[in-house]
């Protein structure tokens, strides 16, 4: 199977997952990207020659430290689960959203304009994530992160 066979397959997969299944879905780094994809909205290939910027995507581990900080929007649901409206943030991606998906709404971007957190409103749980909350357990941001998706999936 051609890889551009295999992802639209795949992203046909996560659209029935979304619309049908009603799973909850948590995806990190790649995952928000791939996500917004499936979903119809469009990325940067390259963030160094696309999106030139003082801020370094692409850290060097260790990752359980801030490489930036992303400006988390009021009345989201990251906000609320949060309670705060800034985040210290790993960062290792040479991608990222250039334009969102239909549907889903925008909940951090980063100083540097990219969108680093996203939702899609009516569901239970589809959240997307720029960062590693997984290398950054040691962050209370982070396991509330993971809480929330664990709570949702729990009520599924």
């Amino acid at each position: 199977m051609k890889l551009s066979s295999f992802l639209h397959f795949a992203a046909f997969g996560v659209r029935t997952i979304l619309l049908r299944e009603k799973k909850p879905i948590l995806g990190i780094c790649r995952g928000i990207q791939f996500l917004n994809a499936a979903l119809g909205g469009t990325l940067y290939q390259d963030l160094p020659t696309e999106h030139p910027s003082e801020i370094r995507h692409s850290m060097k581990p260790p990752y359980d430290r801030t490489a930036h900080t992303v400006h988390i929007w009021p009345l989201t649901p990251l906000s609320a689960l949060l309670e705060k409206t800034e985040l210290g943030v790993n960062s290792c991606h040479h991608q990222a959203i250039k334009s969102l998906a239909p549907g889903l709404v925008e909940m951090a971007r980063s100083e540097d304009n990219l969108i680093e957190a996203m939702y899609l409103p009516g569901k239970t749980f589809v959240w997307g994530v720029q960062w590693h909350p997984e290398m950054s357990l040691q962050e209370e941001s982070s396991r509330k992160i993971f809480e929330a998706f664990v709570g949702a999936v729990q009520q599924k």
